[in-house]
């Protein structure tokens, strides 16, 4: 048995060293494959990253008139939990809302800080929801409400602008990966297939020998299949070394001019930590596709010549 495998991977060697340029090609399809992988499984876990945060702040903020009843604002917090769609619900008093104004212009502008009233600040609600999707709905309740109301609603804040601007990058970052990857995974199956074939085509001889002293198609195969395997792992390892590399540059060379300016834009959100359990789970399910795709397309490549 293991001198059976030992044959089947001198033969894949052989194979892949005699392929030249088809081998490096079908490498090379197959490193840009998994690098815009790598690339989008990053891209999209920021983002979702990104939305939780917006769903862990407040989005909406409802101002109401300083005079307004305790008894109308508790009513309004009601209709808010009556929806289900609110995960948290915090209400700032007028002179909770005046000591974060106080404390912000102090540092910014302490004559005006003087200047401003306590009644001149109103009492405010700020919801969160349960996922961005639900915000809107709460939106449009609120707005109800005020239209309802007799001028104890003075405001409503939502920020809609940056909630549509964030669904919009999600479905648009996932349309493009998605047909990125489909569009690669295509092309590597078809450069794998070309290459195995003519590898076939090149060892038919040799092939048919084999079959006539009772080798079986497993025993055929398995060279060639191993082979379409191996430019997968290639590939996988090859874009691993090359987004290290990025990174590595990026975070040292290029630190002031690229990274600094990209944390000082997203300022106050969180910036995604990458560990290396999240990195390694990519780079695993990676190798896995890279095999799948690899194997399949070496594995159709074979039958299609076992069946003349």
């Amino acid at each position: 048995m293991m001198l059976k495998a030992e044959r089947i991977l001198k033969y894949t060697y052989q194979h892949i060293v005699r392929n030249g340029w088809l081998s490096f090609a079908s490498i090379a399809i197959m490193t840009l494959t998994f690098f815009v992988i790598s690339i989008f499984s990053f891209t999209v876990y920021s983002v979702n990253v990104i939305l939780h945060y917006y769903e862990s702040k407040s989005q909406i903020i409802v101002f109401f008139n300083p005079n307004a009843p305790i008894s109308y604002i508790q009513s309004v917090k009601k209709d808010i939990i009556d929806t289900g769609k609110a995960s948290n619900i915090k209400y700032v008093s007028k002179q909770q809302a005046f000591t974060n104004f106080e404390k912000v212009l102090k540092t910014q502008n302490p004559q005006l800080a003087n200047a401003v009233d306590l009644n001149a600040l109103p009492p405010s609600y700020e919801i969160s929801t349960t996922s961005l999707s639900n915000l809107e709905d709460i939106a449009n309740i609120l707005y109800k409400v005020k239209a309802q109301s007799k001028g104890e609603i003075n405001n409503i804040l939502y920020f809609k602008s940056v909630v549509q601007f964030l669904k919009k990058a999600v479905s648009i970052i996932t349309s493009i990966g998605i047909g990125l990857i489909i569009f690669l995974s295509i092309i590597s199956f078809v450069i794998i297939i070309i290459t195995i074939a003519i590898t076939i085509n090149s060892h038919s001889e040799d092939i048919e020998i084999m079959k006539l002293v009772g080798a079986t198609d497993t025993y055929v195969s398995g060279p060639f299949i191993i082979e379409g395997a191996f430019y997968g792992i290639i590939g996988v390892f090859i874009s691993s070394i090359i987004l290290y590399l990025i990174y590595l540059v990026i975070s040292t060379s290029y630190r002031k001019s690229v990274l600094l300016p990209i944390l000082s834009f997203f300022q106050g959100i969180p910036i995604p930590q990458y560990s290396i359990l999240l990195l390694l789970e990519i780079i695993g399910i990676e190798i896995f596709i890279g095999i799948v795709i690899g194997a399949i397309s070496s594995f159709i490549a074979i039958s299609r010549y076992l069946k003349k």
